[in-house]
């Protein structure tokens, strides 16, 4: 089966509404339905979709999770049953396995950097960080710069690990990683417009540009990382 209808037949082998998987996913119905209903082969939602049916991305794309026998469907029973919010329970759901994926730099690949995860010489020193979705020879994961993508329902705000899928190819309202010409990369949505494309920032006030000749697609993100750390001011002796 494909993603979407894996989507489908897990949440409803969980007792799921589409609302239901929503709250649990902060991923909007209708996405999730458009999903099923196109029954898509990947998306850059499959992650949380995922985490919120209690698996890896891996099982839902590869449709070989297994529910165990003791797995059921619980509510937090309110005073309004109809703001219940189902949670899944299992004293032994799934064992995730996390992988490491490379952290490259933009300038690294603005600069042409082969990623190679089997490549001893590339990945001695350096940095990574985990996904729970096993990555291919050349996936990899890059920091993000700017606040271009920080906006809309799933924010990608500066300093975010976003992990990589290598490919060439791409689809209408995924985050792709792009490169013009020796500029520096950048994560952008892709648009259908017309008979081409555009490439969306989140944020608000930014315009899109249209794809033209003369770009490198580096990949699609998939999921991401962010870390969010307090702002402090100066530390001071608190002792009395």
């Amino acid at each position: 089966m494909a993603l979407g209808k894996n989507i489908r037949h897990y949440r409803e082998g969980l007792g799921l509404t589409l609302e239901q998987l929503s709250d649990r996913s902060g991923v909007d119905v209708g996405t999730i339905s458009a999903l099923e209903n196109r029954d898509s082969k990947r998306s850059q939602f499959a992650t949380a979709i995922a985490r919120a049916l209690g698996m890896s991305t891996e099982q839902l794309e590869s449709g070989q999770a297994a529910y165990p026998h003791e797995a059921r469907l619980l509510a937090d029973i309110g005073a309004d049953e109809n703001k219940r919010k189902p949670q899944f329970f299992s004293p032994q759901l799934f064992h995730i396995p996390l992988y490491a994926y490379p952290i490259v730099t933009l300038d690294e690949l603005r600069g042409g950097v082969v990623v190679d995860r089997e490549n001893k010489e590339f990945m001695a020193g350096r940095e990574t960080d985990v996904c729970d979705r096993e990555p291919g020879r050349h996936d990899f994961a890059i920091r993000t710069q700017d606040d271009s993508m920080n906006g809309g329902a799933q924010p990608i705000p500066a300093g975010t690990v976003v992990f990589i899928e290598a490919t060439n190819e791409a689809a209408p309202g995924e985050i792709v990683l792009i490169q013009f010409g020796a500029g520096t990369p950048i994560l952008r949505t892709l648009v259908e417009d017309g008979d081409g494309y555009q490439l969306m920032p989140a944020a608000q006030g930014m315009q899109g540009k249209a794809l033209s000749a003369g770009f490198k697609l580096h990949g699609v993100a998939f999921s991401w990382n962010i870390r969010v750390r307090p702002v402090a001011g100066a530390r001071q002796d608190l002792s009395l």
